[in-house]
């Protein structure tokens, strides 16, 4: 009779252990492309996960609403914080207002549009999550509007502080980065960077980024000028290497570049934010953090 109960519960042991992995299985793997804001606070003593809370907190119970693009406004919809506030996500929520008028179809009349004020119209939910200790708030590209997510996100974060007291930056591409990089017919290169928070850069990227901390520069801008013949070297050239490279996350770019049948062209970062992809089962969370992880610890991250 023993045995018999040993063999049932061992059966119903393997049972159970096979229901769950077959539950694991046939969980869908979902895939989703995202877009990086990063959010610096100067100086640096606020540089602190529990200023990052309060920001996003306040600007969530204050109602801030933004017209981020034509008759279009931005506010937070909804904002839910971890227990040991590690994650902040919700959905922003984007809608129209209007003053507009109407034709009346039946007398040919111009009219006014009678809706309630208290009614935002057509409105689009864009998901979002930031990570206090990473400064990094990421979003589902295809969803949401990166112009008017960086447009909110500067507008009400100026609501509480001076222009000086924060730096609001898209995450860029790093294949723009590279190729400006590894460009021999740059004839003009202007940059604008500031310093990070936090991040964990190596090489003369993490010097310039301790330099400018020291100073205390909120922003430094250089320009480099070359010429067709004798363009600028900037494989020759740690300083304009380690700036081009800090700029990715913490400012933008702007190069002109030779064409050998003459006629230039011009590079400018902040049109080619980075796209990542992620997959995950249930809840993006996780992926998004390894992902914002990554680029605050300068691991060299490559498209998947």
């Amino acid at each position: 009779g023993r045995l018999d109960a040993r063999r049932t519960l061992k059966s119903l042991v393997a049972d159970l252990r096979n229901t769950n992995i077959m539950a694991r299985r046939e969980t869908p793997i979902q895939h989703m492309k995202v877009k990086i804001v990063n959010i610096v606070l100067y100086p640096t003593k606020r540089q602190v996960k529990d200023i990052y809370v309060d920001m996003f907190r306040k600007i969530f119970e204050d109602k801030r609403t933004v017209n981020t693009y034509g008759d279009r406004w931005t506010r937070i919809r909804s904002l839910y914080i971890s227990d040991d506030e590690n994650t902040i996500h919700g959905d922003f929520t984007n809608f129209y207002e209007s003053n507009d008028k109407a034709l009346n179809k039946i007398t040919n009349e111009i009219i006014d549009i009678e809706t309630d004020p208290t009614k935002g119209l057509s409105p689009k939910i864009w998901p979002y999550y930031f990570f206090p200790e990473h400064h990094r708030l990421v979003f589902n590209s295809d969803e949401g509007s990166e112009s008017q997510i960086v447009r909110f996100l500067n507008e009400s974060f100026g609501s509480y502080l001076d222009k000086d007291e924060y730096k609001i930056n898209t995450e860029k591409d790093r294949e723009v980065i590279d190729r400006i990089l590894s460009s021999t017919s740059l004839t003009k290169l202007y940059m604008c960077i500031s310093y990070s928070n936090n991040d964990n850069n190596k090489g003369w990227k993490g010097l310039i980024d301790q330099q400018l901390r020291k100073s205390k520069s909120r922003t430094a801008k250089m320009q480099f000028t070359g010429s067709k013949k004798e363009p600028i070297d900037i494989a020759n050239s740690e300083l304009i290497s380690g700036a081009v490279e800090l700029s990715a996350s913490m400012g933008f770019v702007e190069a002109i570049e030779s064409k050998q049948r003459g006629g230039s062209r011009k590079i400018k970062t902040i049109d080619h934010p980075m796209v990542r992809a992620i997959e995950y089962e249930d809840n993006p969370a996780p992926a998004m953090r390894r992902l914002v992880q990554s680029i605050a610890n300068d691991d060299n991250i490559t498209p998947e």
